[in-house]
């Protein structure tokens, strides 16, 4: 319950009331806890933790003028920053590509331990739909519709692309992304290899080594500690938990994989070559950032109004996204 009152302060209130819908349920994801990183504490579903001095009782400033703010993505960073702007007095516009708002947080929420992400999900949708923000799905927006749309700011929530490093046979048949895999969208073997063993290649390598019975091998380029790093303070639990759970697995640092082969991994560590039996490869290495995309959108308005939500964070987490457009959408005018 300590963890849930930073994700919601006012949840007995709500209960109380039978308002459950309106409840931001904690999901587990330690976020509160950067303050091990020396940074100030903040919650991944509830960015105004953090900020009770600057914005006291959660109350936002408001525009002193009627202002029109679009919005160009609707995962995470785009619905937070819809309604923290509402909040503060804008008329904001969303559009989303995609039939339906959420993003990454639909393949977030696969894995069974993080299904609390699917009540966040639902939660944050109903806030930007409860919000007035006008949304528009299954529209990809472009420069023409900002101009037409003419809104005095955009802000550009777009996500990233998967990355699929440049290995020899990453593009087999064998080969799929570890949220494809994730989602039980692809028939695995008994024999996986994971590329990355930053938190989303732990988070794959608990699952199918733990729950699912498989034998598995985490591969990363860097060494044990950066990794560690990337998993933040979740590192030390995957250990346990798998080790607990008597799962087969194996973490493999400082390994260069050189080839991808039908039914193999090969890869140079320790001054020689070393060959591990695959039925499978999962593919874990991040996203990188839609340039391109981005650099289309920039000068639609006076660089000033054009904000990138999540350009820093595209490999991050759910709270960066979301603190990260809640900064933004709360200090703009």
């Amino acid at each position: 319950m300590i963890r849930q009152f930073l994700a919601d302060p006012d949840i007995v209130k709500k209960s109380a009331r039978g308002k459950i819908d309106d409840i931001s349920f904690c999901i587990r994801c330690e976020y509160h806890n950067r303050f091990i990183f020396h940074r100030p504490i903040g919650c991944a579903v509830n960015p105004l933790v953090g900020h009770s001095l600057e914005f006291p009782y959660g109350k936002l400033p408001q525009i002193d003028e009627p202002k029109k703010l679009m919005i160009v993505g609707g995962g995470p960073a785009g619905m937070q920053a819809a309604v923290t702007a509402r909040k503060r007095g804008f008329d904001v516009v969303l559009y989303e590509a995609k039939d339906r708002l959420g993003g990454a947080l639909y393949w977030a929420q696969e894995l069974p331990f993080k299904r609390e992400i699917e009540k966040y999900t639902n939660y944050i949708i109903r806030q930007v739909e409860a919000s007035g923000a006008e949304i528009k799905l299954g529209v990809k927006a472009t420069p023409e519709t900002v101009a037409a749309e003419n809104p005095d700011f955009l802000f550009i929530a777009i996500g990233g692309d998967y990355t699929k490093p440049p290995i020899k046979g990453i593009d087999g048949p064998n080969v799929c992304y570890s949220y494809e895999a994730d989602a039980g969208e692809v028939e695995l073997g008994d024999e996986i290899v994971i590329i990355g063993g930053g938190l989303v290649g732990m988070e794959s390598a608990m699952y199918f080594a733990r729950d699912c019975g498989k034998k598995v091998t985490v591969i990363d380029a860097a060494p044990q500690a950066a990794c560690a790093a990337a998993c933040k303070s979740n590192y030390p639990a995957f250990l346990q938990w798998m080790d607990e759970g008597g799962a087969d697995y194996k973490l493999i640092y400082d390994a260069a994989i050189t080839e991808i082969k039908d039914g193999s991994v090969v890869f140079f560590q320790g001054g020689r070559m070393q060959e591990i039996k695959a039925d499978n490869v999962l593919v874990a290495t991040g996203m990188r950032p839609k340039i391109e995309e981005i650099d289309s959108f920039r000068h639609t308005l006076p660089e000033t109004d054009v904000y990138i939500l999540g350009y820093n964070c595209v490999n991050g987490t759910i709270g960066d996204a979301t603190n990260a457009a809640f900064d933004i959408a709360a200090h703009v005018f």
